[in-house]
C-alpha cells in the first residue's frame, strides 16, 4: 500500500500553504519560482525537503518554522513533502 503524501511550501514569514499537486508533478520552473532559484532536494524523516540550493551564499533569512519542523537551519522559502 502505497502512502499518501502531502506538499506544502513553509515561508519564512512562518505561513504555510498547501500545494495542489506533488512536487513529482511540478516541473523544475514551478520548483524553482517556490524557493526562488536552484533547488536543492534534502531527504528527511517521513518526508522530502525542497530549498533553495544558494540560500546560504544569498543571505537568504532563516525559516524559524522548517528548521523547527525538522530540527536543522533552512533559509529561505522551502516545500516539505511528507508522506502518511
Amino acid at each position: 500500500m502505497s502512502k499518501k503524501k502531502i506538499a506544502e511550501i513553509i515561508k519564512v514569514d512562518g505561513s504555510i500553504e498547501s500545494l495542489p499537486t506533488t512536487v513529482a508533478k511540478m516541473d523544475l520552473p514551478a520548483v524553482q519560482k517556490i524557493v526562488g532559484g536552484y533547488v536543492e532536494h534534502v531527504g528527511i524523516q517521513g518526508g522530502d525537503l525542497w530549498c533553495n540550493e544558494e540560500g546560504l551564499l544569498h543571505n537568504l533569512p532563516i525559516n524559524h518554522k522548517a528548521t523547527q519542523l525538522i530540527g536543522f537551519p533552512v533559509v529561505g522559502d522551502v516545500i516539505i513533502e511528507r508522506r502518511y
